[in-house]
Parts: structure tokens; sequence; C-alpha cells
């Protein structure tokens, strides 16, 4: 299950050459800081990925939206879930916040 495209929170603005896209990197190199600095958008970016297939790339859409040239990876793999679980512990380390896990 895919979120819908009401729960996407893109870090990226439109005219990125990431065209609006949500990468699994997003909680590697990006969470951090927004969990210290805006601790409610990081709880929004864990929702969204939260009872997912974690896509290698997400847009508005919430689907996966890998580029034509690797059908495969869009259909196969699940790419770097780890890093999203990994987030998901640093929100409640620093947070303790767990109600957003009884969703």
């Amino acid at each position: 299950m895919l979120r819908s495209s009401c729960d996407v929170i893109s870090v990226y603005h439109k005219s990125c050459l990431s065209s609006g896209h949500n990468f699994w990197d997003t909680e590697t190199w990006m969470f951090p800081s927004i969990l210290l600095l805006y601790p409610q958008y990081a709880q929004k970016l864990l929702q969204y990925r939260l009872d997912t297939a974690f896509p290698w790339e997400s847009a508005y859409t919430g689907v996966e939206v890998t580029q034509p040239c690797c059908p495969e990876v869009a259909e196969f793999e699940q790419h770097i879930s780890g890093c999203i679980a990994f987030a998901a512990r640093q929100f409640l380390a620093t947070t303790r916040n767990e109600e957003w896990l009884e969703v």
C-alpha cells in the first residue's frame, strides 16, 4: 500500500532536478535536521512511510515513479528500507512520542 498525495511532504522544490520526487535518502540525510528543527514535519514524513512498501522514488501521487530506464527496479526493488526504520527509531528516541504508531 502506498500513501496518497495528500500525505506526502515534498522536501524538494518543484523546479529542482528531482521533480518533486521523494527518495529513500530523505530519511537518511535530511530527516535528522528536520527532526531537530521541525519535529511536527518529521512525524509527517514518517507517517507517509508507515505501513507502506517503500518505493525507490515516490512523488506527489504517492506511488512508485522510478524512471522508465529501470523498470525492473521499480517492480522488484525494496530499496534501503532500513533507513526509514532508523529514522523512526530516531524520532522515538528524540520525541518519546509513541502515539503516532497507534494509527
